[in-house]
């Protein structure tokens, strides 16, 4: 008798210590989650038609339309899921209104014609701070074409991010960095109409 109430103690235990461990896991993914600000919306403006659209820009792109497959290959762990997530690209990079969405938009520069833009603009003042939207190692850091100066991070299952126009870069090639990191410092190289940081996320290469 004795034996097993002992034993049964210890099952109690061993149970108590993993649930505990559970409702901390749980609480580090809500405060993950509060960190990357995912239940926060940007502020919009509305652009106006036949008018340039201010501080917006990016290179023009031909951009198919196509649903991003849902994986459902994550573990059912808490643990695993937090470390799934903080390489998902979660948030906003930077906190400035958005002045130009995913998709096709009106010709920044003239406010006529329309053409596919390939991330979401957000406006700020040159030499404010970017952070990367998740966990990854940086891809590029360089000049390339209509993004100016532009870092991409690879983040795993898939998922790529751009930061582009920058006025600085504060990151290397190869190098490791965390959600929330500073990646460079916003500005208006390359096409553009004012200084905006142009943000994109990728998965598998499709925008």
């Amino acid at each position: 008798v004795i034996d097993l109430q002992n034993f049964t103690s210890a099952e109690i235990d061993t149970k108590l210590a993993a649930l505990k461990k559970s409702e901390q896991l749980v609480l580090d993914l809500q405060n993950y989650l509060k960190e990357r600000g995912v239940a926060v919306k940007p502020v919009k403006i509305e652009s106006q038609p036949g008018k340039p659209i201010d501080s917006a820009g990016g290179p023009v792109l031909s951009v198919s339309a196509q649903n991003m497959p849902f994986s459902s290959s994550f573990s059912e762990g808490a643990e695993t899921l937090l470390q799934a997530l903080q390489r998902m690209p979660l948030g906003a990079p930077h906190k400035g209104a958005l002045t130009s969405r995913f998709g096709n938009r009106p010709n920044p520069f003239t406010g006529r014609g329309a053409e596919d833009h390939s991330g979401l603009d957000f406006r700020g003042n040159t030499g404010e701070t970017i952070h990367v939207t998740a966990n990854g190692k940086v891809a590029f850091a360089g000049v390339q074409g209509g993004y100016g100066h532009v870092v991409r991070v690879t983040h795993g299952h898939g998922f790529e991010t751009v930061y582009a126009h920058l006025s600085r870069i504060d990151v290397k090639v190869g190098q490791s960095i965390q959600a929330g990191h500073v990646v460079g410092l916003l500005g208006s190289t390359g096409r553009s109409t004012g200084p905006h940081l142009h943000y994109e996320v990728m998965r598998n290469g499709v925008r």
